[in-house]
């Protein structure tokens, strides 16, 4: 597992997290999620893995909208 991948589920643990009214880590999850979109050559779960990068900037773009 790459470090994109437990970066991305990091990211995914704190969304939750923000979406049960945990307010104060929803700045922390967009962070992690905006550092990942610049990661175009981050894969998820293996090297063959759906990239990171367009997955990542979608869920930063959610977190920023709410």
């Amino acid at each position: 597992m790459g470090a994109e991948t437990v970066q991305y589920a990091l990211g995914v643990a704190l969304s939750d997290l923000a979406d049960r009214g945990r307010n104060e880590v929803r700045q922390r999850a967009r962070s992690v999620f905006e550092s990942l979109a610049s990661a175009e050559h981050g894969r998820l779960d293996a090297d063959g893995g759906p990239k990171v990068a367009p997955r990542a900037r979608l869920r930063a773009g959610t977190l920023a909208e709410r």
